[in-house]
């Protein structure tokens, strides 16, 4: 168990994150669509969590900060890295195939970015298509 699990949440997975942060939603939408349970810890509003965090993170509160069921922390996972560590995990435990693919997709395009490159993609096309015409 590590330090921040407690006694009756010893194998539950932790998220730890803050508002504001663009990728937090894209990690909390993967675990939301693959149907994985897990616990989210806001760091503004749990000071407890900011501390568990910076012991986890080296001092700083690098968010998202995942830990695992088996202790292990991942700090600033993209969804493709967490789910690679899924796998594992749930391989290393007996089980086959990927037990988090059907919510890639849906996590990737929650990330904040994504509307916003599209709408400057959609503006470009206007500027080459009044300009050449």
């Amino acid at each position: 168990m590590t330090q921040d699990q407690t006694e009756d949440q010893p194998n539950q997975l932790l998220v730890y994150g803050r508002p504001g942060c663009p990728m937090v939603p894209p990690v909390r939408t993967y675990l939301d669509e693959a149907g994985i349970a897990y616990t989210y810890r806001d760091i503004r509003q749990d000071a407890d969590a900011a501390v568990q965090l910076r012991r986890l993170a080296n001092g700083f509160e690098s968010v998202p900060t995942v830990v695992l069921p088996n202790g292990r922390v991942l700090v600033e996972p993209g969804v493709g890295r967490l789910r690679q560590a899924l796998k594992e995990l749930h391989e290393a435990g007996g089980g086959s195939g990927d037990p988090g693919l059907p919510g890639t997709l849906k996590a990737g395009l929650s990330n904040p970015v994504y509307p916003v490159l599209l709408l400057i993609a959609l503006a470009l096309a206007v500027a080459i298509a009044l300009a050449s015409g």
